[in-house]
């Protein structure tokens, strides 16, 4: 029976249709680096999903390309406890930017930084992959001396 799938990649067998990942995220990481962010986190969403494995090997291959060491302390599994939220940011040297890798990581980012009286872009920069219906509620504004005037990017 012929058989495509959308936004997933089980097997080599079946023919897929969805987002371009690579190239997504290779245009996240080099936003964020442009505005000078060197410390960039990524929230990759569900582990064990083919979208997954593209979006954070892009991410990781996007910093080399920079000559950006691959921090795995920077990357996060994805899950929603606020407790692994905690452990980013309480690195020695915590990540400038976040990067989340699907709508539901960056709605639980987001309400986690909404509880820690951190504030977009002020405090921390964030992007997400996807879009969603109440993206326009966010601030647009970008303070882009904010990234460079932050110590140890």
């Amino acid at each position: 029976m012929p058989t495509v799938l959308v936004d997933r990649l089980v097997s080599r067998r079946f023919s897929q249709v969805g987002v371009e990942n690579k190239h997504a995220m290779k245009q996240l990481v080099e936003h964020l680096y442009s505005l000078g962010h060197r410390r960039i986190a990524m929230i990759a969403g569900r582990p064990h999903v083919a979208t997954t494995f593209e979006r954070v090997n892009a991410y990781k291959q996007t910093l080399l390309g920079h000559g950006l060491p691959v921090d795995e302390a920077l990357i996060h599994d994805g899950s929603e406890d606020a407790k692994s939220f905690d452990r980013l940011l309480a690195l020695k040297r915590p990540p400038t930017a976040i990067l989340a890798g699907n709508n539901r990581s960056m709605m639980r980012l987001m309400q986690y930084l909404h509880t820690a009286g951190l504030h977009v872009p002020r405090d921390i920069a964030v992007v997400g992959f996807d879009d969603f219906e109440w993206a326009g509620f966010f601030p647009s504004q970008i303070d882009r001396h904010s990234a460079t005037d932050r110590n140890d990017r």
